[in-house]
This record gives C-alpha cells, structure tokens and sequence, in this order.
C-alpha cells in the first residue's frame, strides 16, 4: 500500500484533545492514539462533543465520521475501556474455585458465554439525560466470556486457552477490554490511503425527552424545526436519524472502524478533502415557548 500524503495525517498525538475523564486520575498516555469504535453512533456522540469545543473558533464547522481501514494495524483499549470494565477481569473478585469447577465438569468458555446474562441491571439513563449516555449504555457489556469469543472466535482453541489461562494466573490481553467497551486506539498516524469514507449527520437534541401529546409536543416540533433530531424513549436504540456521504475513496476494505471528529479538524488535516463549507445538517437556536 502506498503512502502518498506523509504531511496529511491523522496524528496518534495531535497537539489538542477534546476527551477526558472528569473527576478520574489516568495515565495521559491512556489518551494517545486515533480512537475508534466499530459504532457509528459512539463516533457521532464524539463527534458532536469535538464539534462543540471546535466551534468556539470555528463556529461554521460540524461534525462528522470518518471510516478509517484499519488492516494489520494493532489495537490498545481506549482510556474509557480501562476505566470501566478492567475490574471485571479482576479475578480475585471472581469466584476462582467455581470457574475451575466448571471446566472440570467440561465446559466451555463458548457454553459459558451463552449461559451468561450480556448486560445485567436496569439502565442508569433516565429522562433528561443527553442522548450520549444512551448510545455508550446500548455498547457496554459485562460477559467477560463473551469478549474471548469475540477476541478470538467462537470455538475457538485459542479462546479456551486463554480463558483457562486468565481463571488460572489472571493474566489476559488487555485488547479484550474493547469487546465490553465497543473503544479502541490506535497508536500510528492515519493517511489518506487509509481514509475510506467520511459523513456528517444530523445533530440531535441533547436532552432525552419524554414524548407527551400535549405538555412536549409543541417543544418537540420547535427543536425539530431547528435542525435537531429529537429521540424519546420510544426511538430506543438511538440510531443516526440522517447522514450524508462527503467522502468515498471507493475501497472496500474488511476491517474499518469509526472516528469522530470536527469537520474543521478533519479539513486541517487533510486540506484535499471537498469537505463542505458550510454545515450539512445546519441548526438554529431553538424558540423558547411557554409550554415548558
């Protein structure tokens, strides 16, 4: 594969971050690498929060999703994966001697996986929450048997001896992480030749609503006339309502994952691109009425 565009790159270390854990000490080179999820909506949901930090200087930008051909490239866990799911593999909290029963009687990490249940609990999200926490919720799991198969695939002998060795030593590739937690990074700059295609999306309203006939309709339909697509508890799952192609390198690579990021960002880094200058999905500011 060819490297035409050196100077226009995708930076594992670019000179700003938008992200960070609020209220968490991490290590800052946790936060390195071009983060990916195989999700379209986590990268819209950071897409829409770069966007919004971007747009203090750049108040025509908006934000946007890049697929990126990621192909014998190597992963690590994004920051927010070792956050919140690395004490699941902590096996001194695991029941040890119940694990190592279970194999002895024969089973599989492949039989375990399906025995156990994927997400648990009820859901923290709640009316008036903004729609992000609803989409990380929707990709976020806790059937660590579920992650060896994912990492290593189903019936497989290697998925096996993995989780043998991890019940045993405790010991576990930390990339696992990124199959409960759909967020990974990837410490190497992105070219042009890896840039499959790019999209922008229609913004949504950040507030979950709860769809009332007669006491949010009229605010609904004014934050709809805005620009903004609104989701209720009924439009659960969230999905992107609408998108636009603005980029399509015509490749059709196996392996790709998501960015999200700032149409500005993207523009700097690869000027070549026919990036729009004006926003595909504008908004405006939303009419305030006395229905609230």
């Amino acid at each position: 594969m060819s490297r035409r565009c050196r100077k226009n790159v995708l930076l594992a270390k670019p000179p700003g971050q938008y992200h960070y854990l609020s209220q968490t000490r991490v290590d800052p080179k946790l936060y390195e690498g071009v983060h990916t999820t195989s999700s379209f909506e986590i990268a819209a949901a950071y897409a829409f929060g770069t966007n919004g930090f971007v747009a203090r200087k750049h108040p025509n930008t908006y934000p946007v999703v890049v697929e990126l051909d990621v192909g014998g490239l190597r992963f690590e866990p994004d920051v927010d994966a070792y956050h919140q799911v690395q004490e699941l593999f902590n096996i001194s909290s695991y029941d040890k001697q119940r694990a190592l029963k279970e194999l002895a009687e024969g089973k599989t990490v492949d039989d375990l996986a399906e025995d156990a249940f994927m997400d648990g609990g009820e859901s923290e999200c709640s009316i008036g929450d903004n729609i992000a926490c609803f989409i990380f919720e929707d990709n976020q799991h806790n059937n660590v048997y579920r992650a060896f198969i994912d990492f290593y695939g189903a019936n497989s002998p290697k998925a096996q001896a993995a989780y043998v060795r991890w019940v045993k030593t405790g010991k576990y590739d930390k990339r696992l992480l990124t199959f409960l937690v759909d967020q990974r990074r990837y410490l190497v700059d992105f070219d042009l030749d890896r840039l499959v295609r790019v999209v922008a999306f229609q913004p949504w309203w950040d507030e979950m609503m709860e769809y009332y006939e007669d006491e949010q309709q009229e605010r609904i339909e004014r934050i709809e006339n805005a620009g903004y697509a609104v989701y209720t508890l009924e439009s659960l799952p969230i999905g992107v309502r609408d998108d636009k192609v603005l980029y399509d390198s015509g490749d059709k690579p196996k392996d790709t994952q998501y960015h999200g990021t700032s149409a500005a960002l993207l523009a700097a880094a690869f000027p070549m691109l026919p990036l729009p200058a004006e926003p595909p999905f504008p908004v405006s500011e939303v009419e305030e009425g006395n229905d609230e």
